[in-house]
């Protein structure tokens, strides 16, 4: 009965486990219809995915079956799908589920009692099961008061999340009640997709941003707050003991952080910045990591913020050569004379309606203009008429004309329809499809939701995208700027917009070399070491109309500092016979080290300043070289800090260098007691012996190896070989052993003519 069961129970597991493996879109009930339907260049979100679980061992991922037909990104702002060319396709997740923790199992020798809880609830109107026999020793609970007048339920099981008592009495080993680990389940869910040709889609623009935008380095935190007496925002930034190596600064993480956090302390969701506001930023950079740091030349970064990281991207570049957000594109400005009454004949710009705008095209072809761009078209005549221009496009007449940003920011309606029913949204989004990508909806409720229309065309998108980075949203550095008024002294604000800040401008290089000023003394771990920075973020006041009622924007700011303090050292190398023997690291006063010595990135070091150590392990070495020749310029890594002396020997004749001194006291000349002469490795020719007269049995000795000792293959002691160069101890040597060998063949013939 007990194998029955197992194999019950097995297979019960293994169907389970196989069901948990499947995507939950495996049984759902198969359709024609796709999941989600996007057409080429446009972009969709994902809506209704699973969460993956906090803590699991690994992130969720995303990937899309055919990644020619869409591409799948992931932001803070949700999960996004972009059609890329027409075709199905599948998107794919992947998570983790975390499972129950399963008490671990128990293994009890003896029965132990008296395990009373005495703090644990038990269930408001539920009684002990009624076929349950309780223990015979074991207590109830001290605090816990039994239902009064509440029938027993049959077959009511023990809660599943009790915890475990506080106070239990007996010896119940600890183990018993560990639960395990928690255990976590990869898991999948998909989407069908199928892209759409849209014949009169336009191509997605390429994008041509060559910012690096790099994330802060580890180590680093930062805190801070708004000093109402100050009337300004101070953050301190700490490198921390874990920072090491050239460390990235994100500025503007700092900073959106610290005001964001303010504006929720104050009742906001976000910190709010009205048109003519001016926010002083004081920053502190403290070093508390051990190291020495200095800001790099030339790494200050100031730009608009990393478009894809903002959600949907609409078809249309800014000047920084990414694809417009849509939340950063500005509205249509209705409350303009040219749109209100030139365009809807309308007496005031409260009277526009949301009708109105839905059918702008219709308007516009019966007044002649048509196509893509008839909005543009229709922009640049009204103000070549207005200025007495004659300007071939609108991106012409913007750069020639700044003042066009302040014609605009005109009063009246901040184009926001408030309230319009879901129903009356429907049908007017049937009825004019074309301007359903450009629609802002905002306070969604379940009777309808407030609508904002954005410029539907590349010139006028871009136009107030770039004027407000440009121009409207400055910063200044340094504190003779900390006065900058963008309502009066706009000439000043405008010069320094972020789009100013490009690398290698006249305002780049000025920042640039104010920001290195700061480190000039560098910033060290000591307690009056800090980096201190001004500067204050401004919005312009006469430019910044209605038409950016509810206009998302950012930036990115960011600076590198470059770790100056570093060690070098002084590696000693001996070489005998071109094989290296051994090293000592010293200093350049020749004393042993086994750390580094202190030094900085781009000092100079000269390499004859290293002291010689020309006697190692008793032996005399002559200097050969040094490595650099000249200097050593330091570097971060310490492992390149090295200055390499060379020394050499050579020993058992030949070339030149130290060699071993004769050591014996007899009057050999000094002649080698062994020249050193190479015994090959090879089998010693063997014959049978022939008889020796005399007593001496004769042996045969049989065909085969004759047992030889290895000789070991190195260096033979010898003496030292003349120093003149003369040959003639070595030829005396080599004759003396040529004698011997004739010797043994004569006696081994005369032995083997006896024998037969």
């Amino acid at each position: 009965m007990a194998k029955k069961l197992q194999k019950v129970f097995a297979l019960l597991m293994t169907v389970s486990m196989a069901m948990s493996l499947m995507s939950i879109s495996a049984f759902a009930e198969e359709t024609d219809e796709a999941d989600i339907v996007v057409k080429v260049g446009e972009t969709a979100e994902i809506h209704g995915y699973t969460e993956n679980a906090e803590g699991a061992p690994d992130d969720d991922t995303w990937t899309v079956e055919n990644e020619e037909t869409a591409k799948v990104e992931v932001t803070d702002e949700g999960v996004f799908v972009t059609g890329v060319s027409a075709g199905p396709t599948v998107i794919t997740h992947t998570y983790y589920v975390q499972e129950e923790s399963q008490p671990e199992q128990p293994v009890v020798e003896n029965v132990i009692t008296d395990q009373t809880p005495t703090d644990v609830e038990e269930p408001t109107d539920t009684e002990k099961p009624a076929d349950t026999e309780e223990p015979a020793d074991t207590e109830e609970p001290a605090d816990t008061e039994k239902p009064a007048d509440t029938e027993e339920p049959a077959d009511t099981e023990k809660p599943a999340d009790t915890e475990k008592p506080t106070d239990t009495e007996g010896t119940l080993p600890e183990e018993v009640l560990t639960l395990s680990d928690p255990l976590y389940t990869l898991e999948e869910e998909s989407w069908t997709v199928q892209v759409t040709e849209d014949e009169d889609a336009p191509e997605i623009p390429e994008e041509t941003c060559t910012v690096n935008y790099q994330k802060m380095s580890d180590g680093i935190t930062y805190e801070g707050q708004f000093n109402e007496e100050a009337g300004r925002f101070e953050i301190t930034v700490t490198i921390g003991e874990d920072a090491d190596g050239d460390l990235v600064l994100d500025l503007s993480d700092v900073i959106l952080t610290i005001i964001n956090q303010y504006a929720v302390e104050n009742g906001y969701d976000s910190y709010p910045v009205m048109p003519g506001d001016s926010n002083p930023i004081h920053l502190t950079i403290v070093n508390h990591s051990g190291h020495t740091y200095q800001y790099q030349d030339g790494s200050f970064v100031l730009s608009t913020a990393k478009a894809s990281d903002f959600g949907e991207q609409t078809l249309f570049l800014g000047y920084d050569g990414q694809r417009i957000p849509a939340s950063f594109s500005s509205a249509i400005q209705i409350s303009h004379r040219s749109i209100y009454s030139e365009l809807f004949g309308r007496s005031g710009s409260a009277n526009v309606t949301i009708e109105d705008v839905f059918g702008i095209y219709d308007k516009l072809a019966e007044k002649g203009y048509t196509g893509d761009q008839a909005l543009t078209d229709y922009m640049l005549a009204y103000f070549n008429d207005f200025y007495g221009t004659s300007y071939a496009s609108f991106a012409e007449l913007a750069a020639a004309k700044p003042e066009l940003g302040d014609t605009l920011a005109t009063t009246g309606s901040n184009g926001i329809f408030e309230e319009v029913s879901w129903e009356t949204l429907d049908a007017l989004k049937q009825e004019h499809p074309e301007m359903v990508p450009y629609l802002h909806i905002t306070d969604e409720t379940e009777e309808g939701c407030d609508v904002q229309f954005r410029w539907p065309e590349q010139d006028l998108a871009a136009f107030a995208y770039n004027i407000f980075y440009q121009d409207f949203f400055s910063v200044g550095f340094g504190s003779e700027t900390a006065d900058m008024n963008p309502n009066r002294n706009t000439k000043f604000t405008r010069t320094r917009g972020i789009g100013d800040y490009m690398e290698g401008t006249d305002l780049w290089k000025a920042t640039d070399a104010y920001l290195a000023s700061l480190t000039e003394k560098e910033l060290t771990n000591a307690d009056d070491s800090a980096m201190d920075l001004d500067l204050i973020l401004c919005l312009d006041g006469p430019g910044v109309g209605n038409g950016y009622m509810n206009y998302d924007f950012s930036f990115y700011m960011a600076l590198e500092l470059e770790q100056t303090d570093t060690t070098y050292t002084v590696r000693h190398e001996y070489y005998t016979n071109d094989s290296l023997t051994g090293s000592v690291t010293t200093d350049l006063a020749g004393n042993v080290i086994t750390e580094g010595v202190e030094g900085t990135v781009d000092q100079e070091i000269t390499s004859a300043s290293a002291v010689h150590l020309t006697t190692y392990d008793g032996n005399d070495y002559t200097f050969t070289s040094v490595t650099p020749a000249d200097k050593l310029v330091l570097v971060q890594d310490e492992a390149s800090n090295v200055i390499v002396l060379r020394y050499d020997r050579t020993t058992g004749g030949g070339g030149g260098g130290t060699t071993e001194p004769d050591d014996d006291d007899d009057d050999d000349d000094d002649r080698p007691s062994n020249p050193g002469t190479d015994i090959p490795d090879e089998d010693t020719p063997t014959t049978d012996l022939p008889d020796v007269p005399g007593d001496t049995p004769s042996t045969d000795i049989p065909d085969e190896d004759t047992p030889t000792t290895d000789i070991p293959e190195e260096d033979t002691p010898m003496a030292e070989v003349p120093k003149t160069g003369d040959l003639s101890a070595l030829w005396l040597a080599l004759t003396g052993l040529s004698g011997s060998g004739l010797a043994a063949v004569t006696v081994l013939g005369r032995k083997k003519r006896d024998e037969e």
